[in-house]
């Protein structure tokens, strides 16, 4: 299949001169009044455009660490800084389906994983429309998380969750412990892998994925996470989701004993990082 390109417009933002930190200056106003327009791959890495946007509108970084890509909203017409969006670190989705976390510094994630995160909802601006401002950096990185031994201390059932995956019903009930316990140990692995290829590997990213809407079935996350059903579902009861009676449908659930999952998730995920 051919790659598909597409025209997409980029402004550049003026933010003036660096100000000191802890307290830098919002987005700013535009410094240009007419859009550039490039070419754009599917396949072009966010990275590599990022660098020739900023050569084609000649933008001056100067005390800056790089341009920033925020997205615009608006349909038409010179886009409002103020009104872009402006996450950090998005979801995008791959061309299976899987999400894929945005950072700046990472090659592998394309303009096609952008593109459709737009178009599946979870990148509330538009695509076509890119503004770049300069952007003084967002500290030092987080400690590694052992993701596998954090959702197991939040309660999540491994064994259970990966049914299906690799493991069945019979083979928990009549394997050795010992064995039984290495198997369960390497396919979790297996899970985690995947989830660091794609910067999901972090416990406030997947808690970041999953607000990103307000409901969910086992197989959207099964299919978003390239995990089984049985995980989906472990996921999403240890973060606080109940599903509802008589629906495949998931919602943050309102009980004492979900909301103290939810707490207790997120303090253990706070404790990671302080």
């Amino acid at each position: 299949m051919a790659v598909q390109s597409h025209r997409v417009e980029f402004w550049a933002v003026d933010r003036g001169p660096r100000d000191p930190l802890p307290n830098p200056r919002p987005p700013g106003t535009l410094a240009t009044t007419e859009p550039t327009v490039l070419e754009v791959a599917d396949d072009e890495s966010l990275i590599d455009l990022r660098q020739r946007a900023v050569n084609a509108l000649r933008m001056d970084l100067s005390g800056w660490l790089w341009a920033n890509m925020i997205y615009a909203t608006e349909k038409s017409g010179p886009p409002d800084p103020a009104k872009a969006y402006n996450g950090w670190e998005p979801f995008g989705v791959r061309e299976d389906g899987s999400v894929v976390r945005f950072t700046p510094s990472r090659q592998n994630i394309t303009f096609g994983d952008l593109k459709r995160g737009v178009e599946e909802g979870f990148i509330p601006a538009r695509w076509d429309r890119i503004l770049l401002q300069p952007d003084g950096g967002r500290g030092g990185g987080n400690p590694p998380v052992d993701i596998v031994e954090f959702l197991a201390e939040a309660g999540l059932d491994w064994a259970t969750a990966l049914i299906g995956g690799g493991l069945s019903h019979v083979f928990l009930t009549v394997t050795p412990k010992r064995v039984r316990q290495r198997r369960v140990a390497a396919a979790a692995r297996r899970v985690a892998d995947h989830w660091n290829d794609e910067y999901l590997d972090e416990p406030w990213a997947l808690r970041a994925f999953l607000d990103l809407k307000p409901k969910w079935t086992t197989k959207e996350i099964a299919l978003r996470l390239r995990v089984t059903e049985a995980l989906a579902a472990e996921i999403l009861i240890v973060t606080g989701y109940a599903r509802r009676v008589n629906t495949k449908e998931w919602v943050l659930a309102l009980s004492a004993e979900a909301e103290e999952r939810r707490r207790a998730f997120d303090s253990r995920s706070h404790t990671y990082y302080s």
